[in-house]
Parts: C-alpha cells; sequence; structure tokens
C-alpha cells in the first residue's frame, strides 16, 4: 500500500456533512488520545494480504501560529510501511491540512463545510489531486454488525499517473468504518475494528 492510499483513507476520515453541528454527529470533534483500529484486506489477483491499520491523534501542535491535530496512521503485518503523519484543523469554511513532508507549504483545504448530499468538491493536496463527491446516506451492513445513517463518500485520486477510486462510509459519532479503494491492479478494504472517543 502507498503513502497516499493511506493518506487518501485519512483525509476521508475527517469528512463531514451539512454543518459544524451536523459534522460533529459524522465526526466527533478531534481530540488527544482518540484512536481508530482497523482490519486492511489488500487483493491482487487471487493473493490476498491481511493486516491492521491504527489512526490516533496524537497530539496538538502550532504551525504558522495556527494549532492542528497532529493524526499518525501506523500498519501491522506490512513490511516496510511507514507511518503516516497529518496535520488538521477545524474552522467554519471546513477542515484544513498540512503534509508532514511538507510541513514549510501552505495549508489546503481538504474538506469544505457545509457538506450536504449532491456536493463535489476537489481537494489540492501537494502531490495528489482528489475528486469527492457526497453520494447518499446509507446503512452500512457487515458481517457481524451495521452502521446506520451512514455518509458515503466516493472519490477519485490522481497521483504521478496513478488513478485510485472508491468509496467511504462514516458513521455518525465514530468516523471511517469502511473504506475501499481500487486501483490498477490492487483493491483495498479498511474495516473499522475498534473506536476509542
Amino acid at each position: 500500500m502507498t503513502r497516499k492510499l493511506a493518506f487518501t483513507a485519512l483525509v476521508f476520515l475527517v469528512l463531514t456533512s451539512c454543518s459544524k453541528q451536523e459534522a460533529e454527529k459524522y465526526y466527533p470533534i478531534p481530540h488527544k488520545g482518540a484512536s481508530w483500529e482497523y482490519s486492511l484486506e489488500a487483493k491482487q489477483g487471487d493473493t490476498v494480504h491481511k493486516a491492521k491499520m491504527s489512526i490516533h491523534i496524537d497530539s496538538e501542535e502550532t504551525i504558522n501560529g495556527k494549532t492542528y491535530f497532529k493524526t499518525v496512521t501506523a500498519y501491522s503485518g506490512m513490511p516496510g510501511a511507514e507511518p503516516d503523519i497529518e496535520y488538521e484543523r477545524w474552522t467554519s469554511e471546513g477542515i484544513y491540512a498540512i503534509d508532514d513532508k511538507h510541513k514549510d507549504m501552505p495549508e489546503y483545504l481538504s474538506t469544505p463545510f457545509p457538506l450536504t448530499v449532491g456536493k463535489t468538491w476537489t481537494t489540492q493536496a501537494p502531490d495528489t489531486q482528489t475528486q469527492n463527491s457526497a453520494v447518499s446516506i446509507e446503512t452500512l451492513q457487515l458481517f457481524d454488525r451495521k452502521y446506520e445513517n451512514c455518509l458515503k463518500i466516493s472519490y477519485k485520486t490522481q497521483e504521478k499517473g496513478t488513478n485510485i477510486e472508491g468509496s467511504v462510509y462514516l458513521s455518525p459519532g465514530i468516523g471511517m468504518v469502511k473504506t475501499v479503494a481500487k486501483g490498477a491492479q490492487l483493491i483495498l478494504e479498511f474495516t473499522l475494528d475498534k473506536y476509542k472517543p
């Protein structure tokens, strides 16, 4: 899995809808210590590889006079996969982000407010461009549980000639509960195992 696939998942972790009040419904305002643990399944042809991914809010950090939540994404069962670090902050206009390896560059708007079903927008990060669409409110049925009233986001990401597309499901009060990402020869699925507020 590339760093940018993980970044895509992380960006959509904080996707929200309608207004800040509605945003809190789909993703509680970040705070230090919150964490999410996921099962990750990568399919390439007939080969299936399973691993784990964890996302946690490590701390708050001031960059250029503004306060951001430092979010760390780490992996187990994926040799060579390095942790991803992002910095995010909430405003009335939406969620702004800075990539760890581009801390010297200006922040970019990753998620605009208000975000309603039917809205489309583009996220222009230093290394990627993502076309996003808020598709619907759905019930997500998994093997052993279901999440009702999920916000479904579809997206297409371009990075240096590589195209990735997929869908993200956000559950009220939790955030990202499932993501499916499809590349030319690879399908990735992230499914929430545990959420610690």
